[in-house]
């Protein structure tokens, strides 16, 4: 039946019905090699079937969502929205930069790049263990150049990021570069008001 999308279709979906779960990732993974890219369709919904079933290990639905993101990338906001509820903050972070920085990237919801940023600079602000690793850094500073709008809050992020770190240093680095290249009053504005409350924060870092 190797040719045969039908027959693998029913075959994994009576798999699916009787909760075989392991059976039935192995027979999709199957489907996917044995048949033509040009029918892979009749095969990915069941992928993401299998992916929504609760007894589905966490890791593995995660691992089934990813790959059939690759397959159908208008999913990416409802991935995201799942890695968000099962609390895997990096990935949700890692999705987000990429979808940012994706110029074929189009929401399904309507989400614009700018909100897509704000969350991103939302997550980063509230979840700085979990990104550790991640260059947020060049990740904010990239985003600084395509939305110069959004300058103010970037750079705040950036410094906020670093003082629940507890890198005190580049805090004041950050805020003192932020402050100098700031072409406008409602920037400079934005910027200098978070200088005491993050200066005030790294002292009680310290002092904790």
């Amino acid at each position: 039946m190797s040719r045969m999308p039908r027959i693998w279709h029913m075959y994994a979906s009576a798999l699916l019905d009787q909760r075989l779960l392991t059976r039935a990732r192995q027979a999709l993974d199957r489907a996917l090699h044995a048949l033509p890219v040009t029918q892979h369709h009749r095969v990915w919904p069941l992928v993401l079937r299998l992916a929504y079933i609760s007894d589905c290990p966490a890791v593995t639905a995660v691992r089934l969502r990813r790959r059939y993101l690759q397959f159908d990338p208008v999913y990416a906001e409802e991935f995201i929205a799942y890695l968000v509820s099962a609390g895997r903050f990096r990935e949700v972070a890692e999705q987000l930069a990429a979808a940012i920085s994706d110029d074929g990237f189009c929401s399904a919801k309507g989400t614009t790049k700018r909100q897509l940023l704000l969350d991103l600079c939302d997550l980063v602000a509230k979840h700085p263990d979990d990104v550790a690793g991640m260059p947020v850094e060049a990740i904010l500073r990239s985003a600084v150049c395509k939305f110069p709008e959004e300058y103010g809050v970037l750079w705040t992020t950036l410094a906020g990021h670093y003082v629940r770190k507890g890198i005190h240093n580049k805090t004041r680095d950050v805020l003192e570069e932020a402050t100098v290249a700031a072409t406008t009053v409602k920037d400079f504005r934005l910027v200098f008001e978070y200088v005491l409350p993050a200066l005030r924060a790294c002292r009680g870092c310290r002092g904790a």
